[in-house]
């Protein structure tokens, strides 16, 4: 009797032992299922972030919302430079929307720096025109959307394209317009305020 006492205690252990080890087995399974479920999730939700914030940006640009616009935008840089899997800039689909991110950002530049030569307008003379005793300069500062104007220079300083435009702005008003005044004694400065808060120099 005590030896079939101990096989049958032998064999419930043998048993238990296989279902423990079969239970951890499964388990194991069901954690990796877990976790690439839940990196699938975090990519999917990657891809929807970078996709409805390109659309975002192209609709605050067409509003002229441009640090809206920027904000969005940076958030989508953000959101590329911290990768998911490491190996997540083969698929096709990301490179795409890298590819797209890039020229929402060249459309961002275009656009405010569209809005600054849209009130800032120089009428110079041309290089091939035969020269005359009378040369006419004109400059033309149109401030009517002084909050799109204004975005757009707080957008521009940010993506370090305002500097090089007040440069030239400094430099063509020395030369086109100081010099002349200084050094030329028929010189004639007109300003003109226009409608629209327009100034006409």
């Amino acid at each position: 009797l005590t030896d079939d006492i101990q096989g049958l205690s032998t064999k419930i252990e043998r048993e238990i032992k296989g279902q423990l080890d079969f239970s951890a087995a499964e388990f194991e399974e069901l954690t990796q299922q877990m976790a690439k479920s839940h990196l699938i999730l975090r990519f999917l939700q990657k891809l929807l972030t970078l996709s409805s914030g390109m659309k975002s940006v192209e609709g605050l640009i067409d509003d002229k919302k441009y640090v809206m616009a920027l904000e969005e935008f940076e958030r989508m840089s953000s959101c590329l430079k911290n990768p998911v899997h490491a190996r997540e800039q083969e698929i096709n689909i990301l490179k795409t929307l890298m590819e797209e991110s890039f020229y929402c950002r060249q459309n961002l530049q275009h656009s405010v720096s569209q809005e600054w030569s849209n009130c800032v307008k120089w009428n110079l003379p041309s290089e091939t025109e035969p020269k005359s005793s009378k040369v006419v300069v004109e400059l033309s500062l149109d401030c009517s959307n002084t909050s799109a104007l204004h975005g757009a220079m707080k957008v521009m300083h940010a993506m370090d394209l305002l500097e090089p435009k007040i440069t030239l702005l400094a430099k063509r008003f020395y030369q086109h317009m100081f010099v002349p005044l200084v050094t030329r004694p028929d010189a004639e400065f007109v300003e003109e305020s226009g409608l629209r808060e327009t100034l006409t120099v």
